[in-house]
Protein backbone atom coordinates (compact mmCIF):
# COMPACT_ATOMS: atom_id res chain seq x y z
CA UNK A 1 0.00 0.00 0.00
CA UNK A 2 1.36 3.43 -0.93
CA UNK A 3 2.19 6.06 1.70
CA UNK A 4 -0.55 8.30 0.30
CA UNK A 5 -3.21 5.60 0.73
CA UNK A 6 -2.00 4.81 4.26
CA UNK A 7 -2.17 8.47 5.19
CA UNK A 8 -5.66 8.77 3.75
CA UNK A 9 -6.87 5.69 5.66
CA UNK A 10 -5.37 6.94 8.93
CA UNK A 11 -7.02 10.32 8.33
CA UNK A 12 -10.41 8.63 7.72
CA UNK A 13 -10.00 6.39 10.79
CA UNK A 14 -9.20 9.43 12.94
CA UNK A 15 -12.38 11.11 11.73
CA UNK A 16 -14.48 8.01 12.50
CA UNK A 17 -13.05 7.77 16.03
CA UNK A 18 -13.63 11.47 16.75
CA UNK A 19 -17.20 11.36 15.40
CA UNK A 20 -17.90 8.25 17.52
CA UNK A 21 -16.51 10.00 20.62
CA UNK A 22 -18.60 13.08 19.87
CA UNK A 23 -21.81 11.05 19.50
CA UNK A 24 -20.99 9.07 22.66
CA UNK A 25 -20.38 12.31 24.57
CA UNK A 26 -23.74 13.71 23.44
CA UNK A 27 -25.50 10.47 24.44
CA UNK A 28 -23.95 10.38 27.93
CA UNK A 29 -24.70 14.09 28.42
CA UNK A 30 -28.38 13.46 27.64
CA UNK A 31 -28.44 10.52 30.08
CA UNK A 32 -26.79 12.60 32.82
CA UNK A 33 -29.29 15.41 32.33
CA UNK A 34 -32.17 12.94 32.46
CA UNK A 35 -30.84 11.23 35.61
CA UNK A 36 -30.16 14.61 37.20
CA UNK A 37 -33.79 15.64 36.67
CA UNK A 38 -35.07 12.34 38.07
CA UNK A 39 -32.93 12.74 41.20
CA UNK A 40 -34.16 16.31 41.55
CA UNK A 41 -37.81 15.24 41.36
CA UNK A 42 -37.25 12.44 43.93
CA UNK A 43 -35.51 14.80 46.34
CA UNK A 44 -38.36 17.30 46.01
CA UNK A 45 -40.83 14.58 46.83
CA UNK A 46 -38.79 13.53 49.90
CA UNK A 47 -38.76 17.14 51.15
CA UNK A 48 -42.53 17.37 50.85
CA UNK A 49 -43.03 14.07 52.67
CA UNK A 50 -40.61 14.93 55.49
CA UNK A 51 -41.84 18.46 56.15
CA UNK A 52 -45.58 18.44 55.46
CA UNK A 53 -46.39 20.53 58.57
CA UNK A 54 -44.05 23.41 57.66
CA UNK A 55 -44.83 24.95 54.22
CA UNK A 56 -42.14 27.64 54.62
CA UNK A 57 -39.46 25.01 55.23
CA UNK A 58 -40.67 23.06 52.18
CA UNK A 59 -40.43 26.19 50.05
CA UNK A 60 -36.86 27.00 51.22
CA UNK A 61 -35.61 23.44 50.69
CA UNK A 62 -37.22 23.23 47.24
CA UNK A 63 -35.55 26.54 46.29
CA UNK A 64 -32.17 25.18 47.43
CA UNK A 65 -32.78 21.96 45.47
CA UNK A 66 -33.75 23.96 42.35
CA UNK A 67 -30.59 26.07 42.60
CA UNK A 68 -28.45 22.94 42.98
CA UNK A 69 -30.25 21.28 40.06
CA UNK A 70 -29.57 24.28 37.81
CA UNK A 71 -25.88 24.33 38.81
CA UNK A 72 -25.51 20.63 38.00
CA UNK A 73 -27.36 21.09 34.72
CA UNK A 74 -25.08 23.97 33.73
CA UNK A 75 -22.03 21.95 34.74
CA UNK A 76 -23.08 18.98 32.58
CA UNK A 77 -23.94 21.18 29.60
CA UNK A 78 -20.76 23.26 30.01
CA UNK A 79 -18.43 20.27 30.31
CA UNK A 80 -20.16 18.60 27.37
CA UNK A 81 -19.76 21.74 25.29
CA UNK A 82 -16.07 22.06 26.22
CA UNK A 83 -15.36 18.42 25.33
CA UNK A 84 -17.35 18.74 22.10
CA UNK A 85 -15.41 21.89 21.18
CA UNK A 86 -12.14 20.11 21.95
CA UNK A 87 -13.11 17.22 19.68
CA UNK A 88 -14.20 19.55 16.89
CA UNK A 89 -10.92 21.46 17.20
CA UNK A 90 -9.13 18.12 17.03
CA UNK A 91 -10.96 17.33 13.78
CA UNK A 92 -10.05 20.75 12.42
CA UNK A 93 -6.35 20.36 13.33
CA UNK A 94 -6.26 16.89 11.79
CA UNK A 95 -7.86 18.18 8.60
CA UNK A 96 -5.54 21.19 8.45
CA UNK A 97 -2.48 19.04 9.11
CA UNK A 98 -3.52 16.50 6.50
CA UNK A 99 -4.26 19.21 3.92
CA UNK A 100 -0.93 20.89 4.65
CA UNK A 101 0.99 17.63 4.27
CA UNK A 102 -0.75 16.88 0.97
CA UNK A 103 -0.07 20.43 -0.23
CA UNK A 104 3.61 20.27 0.78
CA UNK A 105 4.00 16.84 -0.79
CA UNK A 106 2.49 18.13 -4.03
CA UNK A 107 4.72 21.20 -4.00
CA UNK A 108 7.84 19.11 -3.37
CA UNK A 109 6.87 16.74 -6.15
CA UNK A 110 6.27 19.64 -8.54
CA UNK A 111 9.59 21.18 -7.54
CA UNK A 112 11.47 17.93 -8.13
CA UNK A 113 9.83 17.55 -11.53
CA UNK A 114 10.60 21.17 -12.41
CA UNK A 115 14.18 21.17 -11.15
CA UNK A 116 14.87 17.88 -12.91
CA UNK A 117 13.64 19.33 -16.19
CA UNK A 118 15.44 22.64 -15.66
CA UNK A 119 18.75 20.85 -14.98
CA UNK A 120 18.36 18.18 -17.62
CA UNK A 121 17.49 20.51 -20.49
CA UNK A 122 20.59 22.79 -20.43
CA UNK A 123 22.90 19.87 -19.64
CA UNK A 124 21.55 17.99 -22.66
CA UNK A 125 22.07 21.08 -24.85
CA UNK A 126 25.62 21.57 -23.60
CA UNK A 127 26.36 17.88 -24.27
CA UNK A 128 25.08 18.24 -27.84
CA UNK A 129 27.21 21.35 -28.35
CA UNK A 130 30.36 19.58 -27.15
CA UNK A 131 29.64 16.48 -29.24
CA UNK A 132 29.03 18.65 -32.31
CA UNK A 133 32.35 20.45 -31.83
CA UNK A 134 34.19 17.15 -31.36
CA UNK A 135 32.64 15.17 -34.21
CA UNK A 136 32.30 17.79 -36.94
CA UNK A 137 34.64 20.17 -38.62
CA UNK A 138 32.81 23.45 -38.60
CA UNK A 139 33.47 26.84 -40.10
CA UNK A 140 34.14 29.77 -37.80
CA UNK A 141 30.60 31.12 -38.14
CA UNK A 142 29.14 27.72 -37.29
CA UNK A 143 31.46 27.36 -34.32
CA UNK A 144 30.39 30.79 -33.06
CA UNK A 145 26.72 29.85 -33.40
CA UNK A 146 27.14 26.51 -31.62
CA UNK A 147 29.28 28.14 -28.93
CA UNK A 148 26.63 30.83 -28.35
CA UNK A 149 24.06 28.10 -27.79
CA UNK A 150 26.33 26.43 -25.26
CA UNK A 151 27.02 29.72 -23.48
CA UNK A 152 23.30 30.56 -23.31
CA UNK A 153 22.53 27.17 -21.79
CA UNK A 154 25.43 27.55 -19.36
CA UNK A 155 24.08 30.95 -18.30
CA UNK A 156 20.63 29.43 -17.85
CA UNK A 157 22.14 26.72 -15.64
CA UNK A 158 24.14 29.30 -13.69
CA UNK A 159 21.01 31.42 -13.08
CA UNK A 160 19.17 28.36 -11.84
CA UNK A 161 21.92 27.46 -9.37
CA UNK A 162 22.14 31.09 -8.19
CA UNK A 163 18.38 31.16 -7.59
CA UNK A 164 18.57 27.95 -5.58
CA UNK A 165 21.42 29.32 -3.47
CA UNK A 166 19.69 32.68 -3.00
CA UNK A 167 16.43 31.00 -1.95
CA UNK A 168 18.38 28.99 0.64
CA UNK A 169 20.06 32.15 2.00
CA UNK A 170 16.99 34.37 2.18
CA UNK A 171 15.40 32.71 5.23
CA UNK A 172 18.33 33.31 7.61
CA UNK A 173 21.61 34.40 6.10
CA UNK A 174 20.92 37.12 3.53
CA UNK A 175 21.76 40.69 4.57
CA UNK A 176 21.09 43.89 2.67
CA UNK A 177 24.05 46.02 1.55
CA UNK A 178 22.63 49.34 0.30
CA UNK A 179 24.73 51.18 -2.28
CA UNK A 180 23.96 54.13 -4.59
CA UNK A 181 22.13 52.77 -7.65
CA UNK A 182 20.48 54.17 -10.78
CA UNK A 183 17.33 52.08 -11.37
CA UNK A 184 16.94 53.39 -14.91
CA UNK A 185 20.38 52.16 -15.96
CA UNK A 186 19.82 48.83 -14.21
CA UNK A 187 16.39 48.40 -15.85
CA UNK A 188 17.80 49.13 -19.31
CA UNK A 189 20.58 46.58 -18.73
CA UNK A 190 18.07 43.89 -17.69
CA UNK A 191 15.74 44.64 -20.62
CA UNK A 192 18.65 44.41 -23.08
CA UNK A 193 19.56 41.03 -21.60
CA UNK A 194 15.99 39.72 -21.77
CA UNK A 195 15.55 40.98 -25.33
CA UNK A 196 18.28 38.54 -26.35
CA UNK A 197 16.68 35.72 -24.39
CA UNK A 198 13.10 36.48 -25.50
CA UNK A 199 13.52 38.28 -28.86
CA UNK A 200 9.81 37.94 -29.66
CA UNK A 201 8.81 40.18 -26.73
CA UNK A 202 8.48 43.98 -26.97
CA UNK A 203 9.43 45.97 -23.86
CA UNK A 204 8.00 49.40 -23.11
CA UNK A 205 10.05 51.12 -20.41
CA UNK A 206 8.34 54.16 -18.86
CA UNK A 207 10.39 56.30 -16.50
CA UNK A 208 9.23 59.79 -17.41
CA UNK A 209 12.75 60.72 -18.50
CA UNK A 210 13.80 60.95 -14.84
CA UNK A 211 16.84 59.54 -13.09
CA UNK A 212 15.82 57.14 -10.34
CA UNK A 213 18.78 57.08 -7.99
CA UNK A 214 18.82 55.89 -4.42
CA UNK A 215 20.37 53.61 -1.83
CA UNK A 216 19.40 50.01 -2.63
CA UNK A 217 20.76 46.51 -2.20
CA UNK A 218 22.19 45.87 -5.67
CA UNK A 219 21.71 42.09 -5.77
CA UNK A 220 18.22 42.39 -4.29
CA UNK A 221 16.91 45.08 -6.65
CA UNK A 222 18.49 43.43 -9.70
CA UNK A 223 16.89 40.10 -8.78
CA UNK A 224 13.48 41.71 -8.17
CA UNK A 225 13.50 43.47 -11.56
CA UNK A 226 14.94 40.53 -13.48
CA UNK A 227 12.60 37.91 -12.00
CA UNK A 228 9.47 40.03 -12.49
CA UNK A 229 10.36 40.92 -16.08
CA UNK A 230 11.33 37.37 -16.97
CA UNK A 231 8.15 36.07 -15.33
CA UNK A 232 6.15 38.50 -17.50
CA UNK A 233 8.02 37.29 -20.60
CA UNK A 234 7.24 33.64 -19.79
CA UNK A 235 3.56 34.08 -19.08
CA UNK A 236 2.67 37.05 -21.24
CA UNK A 237 3.86 35.68 -24.57
CA UNK A 238 0.36 35.59 -26.06
CA UNK A 239 0.46 39.41 -26.29
CA UNK A 240 4.22 39.83 -26.96
CA UNK A 241 4.18 43.07 -24.94
CA UNK A 242 5.53 44.01 -21.51
CA UNK A 243 5.56 47.35 -19.71
CA UNK A 244 7.95 48.44 -16.98
CA UNK A 245 7.02 51.62 -15.12
CA UNK A 246 9.16 53.37 -12.52
CA UNK A 247 7.95 56.19 -10.32
CA UNK A 248 9.23 57.83 -7.15
CA UNK A 249 7.91 60.21 -4.52
CA UNK A 250 9.05 61.34 -1.10
CA UNK A 251 7.83 58.15 0.60
CA UNK A 252 8.58 55.26 -1.74
CA UNK A 253 9.90 54.00 -5.06
CA UNK A 254 7.32 52.14 -7.14
CA UNK A 255 8.02 49.45 -9.74
CA UNK A 256 5.22 48.17 -11.99
CA UNK A 257 5.68 45.21 -14.34
CA UNK A 258 2.68 44.74 -16.64
CA UNK A 259 1.94 41.97 -19.11
CA UNK A 260 -1.09 41.42 -21.32
CA UNK A 261 -1.14 37.62 -21.35
CA UNK A 262 -3.81 35.24 -20.11
CA UNK A 263 -3.68 36.55 -16.54
CA UNK A 264 -3.65 34.69 -13.21
CA UNK A 265 -6.78 33.05 -11.72
CA UNK A 266 -7.91 34.62 -8.44
CA UNK A 267 -7.49 31.26 -6.68
CA UNK A 268 -3.75 31.27 -7.54
CA UNK A 269 -3.00 34.86 -6.52
CA UNK A 270 -2.82 34.10 -2.80
CA UNK A 271 -0.36 31.24 -3.45
CA UNK A 272 1.94 32.95 -5.96
CA UNK A 273 4.64 33.98 -3.52
CA UNK A 274 4.92 30.64 -1.72
CA UNK A 275 8.05 28.58 -2.17
CA UNK A 276 7.90 26.06 -5.06
CA UNK A 277 4.33 27.10 -5.98
CA UNK A 278 3.39 26.91 -9.64
CA UNK A 279 -0.18 26.82 -10.90
CA UNK A 280 -1.34 23.98 -13.12
CA UNK A 281 -0.02 20.48 -13.70
CA UNK A 282 3.77 20.12 -13.64
CA UNK A 283 3.73 17.11 -15.97
CA UNK A 284 1.91 18.95 -18.76
CA UNK A 285 3.39 22.42 -18.22
CA UNK A 286 5.07 24.13 -21.17
CA UNK A 287 6.61 27.11 -19.37
CA UNK A 288 9.99 26.81 -17.70
CA UNK A 289 10.65 27.51 -14.05
CA UNK A 290 11.01 26.08 -10.55
CA UNK A 291 8.47 28.04 -8.52
CA UNK A 292 11.24 30.04 -6.80
CA UNK A 293 11.21 33.31 -8.76
CA UNK A 294 8.26 35.06 -7.12
CA UNK A 295 9.11 33.54 -3.73
CA UNK A 296 12.56 35.15 -3.96
CA UNK A 297 11.02 38.46 -5.08
CA UNK A 298 8.63 38.49 -2.10
CA UNK A 299 11.42 37.69 0.36
CA UNK A 300 13.64 40.45 -1.03
CA UNK A 301 10.80 42.99 -0.97
CA UNK A 302 10.08 42.07 2.65
CA UNK A 303 13.76 42.52 3.56
CA UNK A 304 13.53 46.03 2.08
CA UNK A 305 10.45 46.67 4.31
CA UNK A 306 8.43 47.06 1.12
CA UNK A 307 5.26 45.53 -0.26
CA UNK A 308 4.32 43.65 -3.42
CA UNK A 309 0.86 43.11 -4.87
CA UNK A 310 -0.63 41.43 -7.92
CA UNK A 311 -3.68 42.62 -9.84
CA UNK A 312 -5.39 42.11 -13.19
CA UNK A 313 -4.44 44.17 -16.21
CA UNK A 314 -7.27 45.58 -18.35
CA UNK A 315 -8.53 44.00 -20.59
CA UNK A 316 -6.41 40.98 -19.60
CA UNK A 317 -3.03 40.19 -18.17
CA UNK A 318 -1.24 40.68 -14.86
CA UNK A 319 0.32 43.64 -13.06
CA UNK A 320 2.91 43.26 -10.31
CA UNK A 321 3.44 46.35 -8.16
CA UNK A 322 6.42 46.75 -5.82
CA UNK A 323 6.73 49.65 -3.41
CA UNK A 324 10.01 50.18 -1.58
CA UNK A 325 10.23 52.85 1.14
CA UNK A 326 12.79 55.60 0.62
CA UNK A 327 15.34 55.84 3.38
Amino acid sequence: MSAKKRTKRLFLLSYIIIIYMLLALIWWSVLLLRNNREVFELRKELVRLSATSDPQRIQLEEAALSAEFQRQKLMIVGEGAVFSLALLMGMWFINRGYSREIHLARQKRNFLLAITHELKSPLASIKIVLETLRKHKLENKQIDKVADTGLNETERLTNLVENLLLAAKLDKFYRLHPVPLDLVAMSEEIIAKLEQKYPEMAYDFVSGGKSFKGEFDETGIYTILYNLLENAAKYGQSSKAIELKLSMNQKYTEIKVIDFGEGIPDADKAELFKQFYRGGNEETRKSKGTGLGLYIVKKLVDLHDGMISVSDTSPKGTTFTVRLPRK
